[in-house]
């Protein structure tokens, strides 16, 4: 479980700086 969390979270906050720029 902790592992897919970190991954969604690791996920989430690529995606946010990829539409950042």
């Amino acid at each position: 479980m902790a592992q897919q969390f970190l991954a969604r979270l690791f996920i989430l906050r690529i995606s946010y700086l990829c539409w950042e720029s």
